[in-house]
């Protein structure tokens, strides 16, 4: 490991709600996207967030540039996340999550 380099801490779990019209189909497009960072800072996740390309969720054309989605991030468990239905990322190592 280099040396400037700490271990990754602890994971802090978010669960990001990403919404706004879509100025193609004129629907409300909303998604829930659950997260983990090893960054308590709700703030700071809301800023990686918004740097992502968004797609609507109605009828599947990407956001444009310009536009700018209402975020909303909160802070949650692993274990609500897995009860809520929602999907973890595919970015997680699964064994690390397993029950």
């Amino acid at each position: 490991m280099p040396k400037n380099r700490k271990p990754a801490g602890k994971d802090h779990w978010f669960i990001c709600t990403i919404e706004f019209v879509c100025p193609d189909c004129g629907g409300n497009s909303k998604e829930m996207l659950p997260t983990a960072s090893t960054n308590a800072d709700p703030h700071f996740v809301a800023a990686q967030i918004a740097k992502l390309d968004f797609s609507c969720q109605i009828c599947k054309n990407p956001l444009a540039q310009r536009a700018s989605p209402s975020l909303t991030v909160l802070s949650t468990t692993l274990e609500i996340i897995r009860t809520s239905g929602l999907q973890l990322p595919e970015v997680f190592d699964p064994p690390k999550y397993s029950n």
